[in-house]
């Protein structure tokens, strides 16, 4: 079993990842949104199943360390 403080640092790093994700989503279609290039459109589809793939990944890795 984990300590308090080891659940509170587990979801520390996961709200810390998720921000990041978020905010290198949003550049991604800000970039798509200002250059309306086919690159950033296939960057962005590639970065969407990265992040979808690591969100599944770390909320299975966070309930598996609070149970």
């Amino acid at each position: 079993m984990l300590e308090k403080n080891e659940k509170i640092k587990i979801l520390n790093i996961g709200w810390i990842l998720g921000f990041l994700i978020s905010y290198f989503l949003f550049t991604s279609i800000l970039f798509f949104i200002l250059n309306k290039n086919r690159i950033f459109l296939d960057l962005i589809y590639f970065k969407s199943i990265l992040i979808t793939i690591s969100l599944l990944l770390t909320s299975k890795l966070i309930k598996q360390l609070l149970k």
